[in-house]
């Protein structure tokens, strides 16, 4: 039994098991409770908890998801190639659009921490949590953050665009165009279906 723990296979497979009995959930019920991503962690933590296996054991397969992470990301840079006419159309609403949207986050982030009185480890965590998850996880680890933290906060970022994906009425042609391409992602099929 040892032999199989030790494998990274055991932890990659773990991983995509709760995965997507998170994303049955999610589409069966269609609650905010029922988040993928947190279900997924809930029952890895529990199975953890229950068999005594180390999350050393567990990380030497769950690593190696990251690992496709960063061509993910990479292939998303194919449509907004597609898409350079428009992007150099509107370079500066863009620009503005996305130095204004960091520095929110990053202010809130900080206000935020504050605030609660959050420990300095978890303000580090949660600053890179509006970037990509490949790109958060490395900016985690150059910081000295807990990269486990960031991907969580980053995922709920990304579920809270899908909701307001779906609950916002677009004037401008070009916002709708970015909201019907959205709706296509299959993370949040069942938040952008309604439109």
């Amino acid at each position: 039994m040892n032999e199989v723990l030790e494998t990274p296979f055991f932890g990659a497979v773990l991983t995509m098991i709760a995965y997507e009995t998170g994303v049955y959930f999610s589409r069966r019920f269609k609650l905010a409770i029922c988040n993928p991503m947190l279900i997924a962690s809930i029952l890895i933590i529990g199975f953890l908890l229950i068999s005594g296996i180390s999350l050393e054991t567990y990380n030497i397969g769950g690593d190696y998801i990251s690992i496709f992470l960063a061509p993910a990301t990479a292939v998303l840079a194919i449509p907004l190639y597609k898409q350079i006419n428009n992007l150099k159309k509107n370079l500066l609403p863009i620009l503005i659009g996305i130095i204004a949207g960091s520095l929110t986050s990053f202010i809130i982030v900080v206000l935020c921490a504050k605030l609660f009185c959050l420990e300095h480890l978890l303000r580090l965590s949660l600053l890179p949590k509006s970037i990509t998850i490949p790109m958060g996880i490395e900016l985690s680890k150059q910081i000295g953050a807990v990269p486990a933290i960031t991907i969580h906060c980053n995922h709920r970022n990304y579920r809270r665009g899908c909701s307001s994906c779906r609950m916002s009425n677009f004037e401008n042609q070009k916002s709708r165009g970015a909201r019907n391409r959205h709706r296509n992602c299959c993370s949040c099929d069942w938040n952008c279906q309604s439109h």
